[in-house]
């Protein structure tokens, strides 16, 4: 069966079957407000009206720079991890309130006046396919995320994409510059190295 195996400088972190599922989201980002080099997430689960359960494998883990972070589409079976739901990982968040990311003027404004936390990034991207990119922060790159989309519609590929962006573009609801986009079959991955 697929599965999705995240490793970590040539060690396996998590490895999700994807069996049943919906969709699953890996993520490297970085941004210049932020002061942690990069963070990695990987989230999914299985989303409709008769069951829907939402699973947290890796949240807000920091990487430091020369981390290779290795996304691998593979035939598995097993052994997989679990993953969490939010209420597991996170028991001290009683919250059940859906939250509201309507921009606002306030929000808005709070975006703008963050301070800038580090003085830039950068991230090499490569997938087997032999797509490639490398992206640098500048005055309209102020934030990237490297992220791996795998839904059920297409269970034997895995979308690749980067971008970047700056705070104007989160406040307007635009995606930013698209920087690479491929898709990963069976048997292939993409890394992503924090530089």
């Amino acid at each position: 069966m697929a599965a999705l195996r995240i490793d970590v400088d040539g060690e396996v972190l998590v490895t999700v079957n994807l069996d049943g599922m919906h969709a699953l989201h890996v993520s490297v980002r970085s941004s210049l407000d932020e002061e942690d080099p990069a963070i990695l997430e990987v989230h999914g689960g299985t989303y409709g009206d008769a069951v829907s359960g939402h699973r947290i494998w890796v949240s807000h883990q920091v990487l430091v720079p020369q981390q290779l972070v290795k996304v691998s589409l593979i035939e598995s079976d097993g052994p997989f991890d679990l993953g969490q739901t939010p209420a597991e990982m996170f028991p001290e968040d009683e919250s059940s309130e859906e939250v509201d990311f309507t921009m606002t003027d306030a929000r808005a404004a709070k975006l703008r006046a963050r301070p800038r936390l580090k003085n830039a990034f950068s991230m090499k991207v490569g997938a087997s396919s032999g797509a490639h990119c490398e992206v640098e922060s500048d005055l309209q790159n102020d934030r990237v995320m490297f992220m791996i989309l795998w839904d059920f519609t297409c269970p034997s590929q895995a979308r690749v994409s980067v971008q970047t962006h700056c705070v104007e573009d989160v406040i307007a609801g635009r995606s930013g510059n698209d920087h690479l986009s491929d898709v990963l079959t069976v048997g292939g991955s993409a890394t992503c190295l924090v530089a």
